[in-house]
């Protein structure tokens, strides 16, 4: 372009200003587009993919999150875009990172990209200022990120030779998880006053929303009468992404109930039996940490209330009153025991 425009002009003629000024802003306007002629088509990442960036007290004081957030957009503007807030729907497109301060002269730096495992990194930014320090903090977390990039296009790009079609192939973290806990039930007012005992779940869980069908087997005694409670139900819930290892889920259940007295002559006025039925609802609140890829435990609160209460009459005849106000709580384990052993053994080698 600069050669045609400086052609030989007459002799004894300067050369003209107008086709220079013209040929230097197109130059300019070339280089605004990353040197990308109008001739071929810009080159766009195969896949894209969200970062979505968590930091702890700490690390937003001495690295500013928003500063952080602008230099990884910089960094990995050819491959992603960077979430403005820390927490947010999960998806399989998703990297999240979490960096914190463990100590004024270290920064730990976690990334977990879809199902992948969990990769972590230690820098020395002890003798880093405020900015020098979120410079190198951003490019360690922009190199983590390709890595997991990288991968994450390798898995999907890999060839299919164990037969099975997509509609059968499972992605690398499974949808359907199954749960087995301990559950507390606590009935104020009623006799007994608590219930424990084991429960069993198996839910599925899109990008943020899920589903589930439990059931558990309560027991207890208190007041001269012991109960076993017998709960089947279903439940909805929303899943909230923390940091890579960490989430928080909120959701709402319902089930049905067959509680048996054995010690009371009829549960209601109408039918003289130890045995009847009752309809718990209510919701869940809960915190869940992943110590391994795969495997959760889970820890949550279940405030509900039995939607109809019974009429108990022990063989004293004494009459009282079971069901109101129910709080739940239960520690679980979760995991996904048929995913594939191939998928596994790839996200470990990453």
């Amino acid at each position: 372009m600069l050669a045609l425009t400086l052609a030989p002009a007459a002799a004894g003629a300067s050369p003209p200003d107008g086709p220079i000024t013209i040929a230097l802003r197109a130059d300019v306007a070339q280089r605004s587009n990353g040197g990308r002629g109008s001739a071929s088509a810009p080159q766009q990442a195969p896949e894209h993919t969200r970062v979505r960036v968590a930091l702890s007290e700490e690390a937003i004081k001495r690295l500013k999150a928003r500063r952080l957030r602008r230099l990884l957009a910089i960094e990995l503007d050819d491959i992603a875009t960077i979430d403005p807030r820390p927490i947010g729907p999960l998806g399989r497109d998703l990297i999240r990172v979490w960096i914190e301060l463990p100590t004024e002269r270290r920064a730990l730096i976690e990334v977990r990209g879809g199902g992948r495992s969990l990769a972590r990194r230690t820098l020395v930014i002890a003798e880093f200022e405020g900015d020098v320090a979120a410079r190198v903090v951003a490019i360690a977390v922009a190199q983590m990120v390709r890595v997991q990039w990288r991968a994450e296009l390798r898995a999907r790009a890999a060839p299919k030779t164990d037969g099975h079609s997509d509609a059968t192939e499972r992605p690398p973290e499974s949808a359907f998880t199954l749960a087995g806990g301990m559950v507390g039930l606590w009935l104020p007012g009623s006799a007994p006053e608590a219930l424990l005992g084991p429960e069993l779940s198996l839910s599925h869980h899109g990008q943020l929303t899920g589903q589930a069908l439990y059931g558990r087997w309560l027991a207890g005694a208190g007041g001269g009468r012991h109960a076993r409670w017998f709960e089947l139900g279903a439940a909805i819930d929303l899943t909230l992404a923390i940091t890579p290892s960490w989430r928080a889920r909120l959701g709402a259940r319902a089930g049905g109930v067959v509680l048996a007295l054995p010690e009371a002559d009829a549960v209601t006025a109408a039918v003289a039996s130890p045995t009847d039925w009752t309809v718990r609802g209510g919701g869940q609140l809960g915190i869940e940490a992943a110590p391994q890829p795969g495997t959760w435990i889970a820890l949550a609160v279940e405030p509900g209330a039995t939607l109809r209460s019974l009429d108990v009459v022990d063989r004293t005849g004494t009459q009282t009153e079971l069901g109101g106000f129910a709080l739940g709580v239960s520690l679980s384990v979760l995991s996904a025991p048929w995913l594939d052993s191939n998928t596994s053994s790839q996200n470990n080698s990453h």
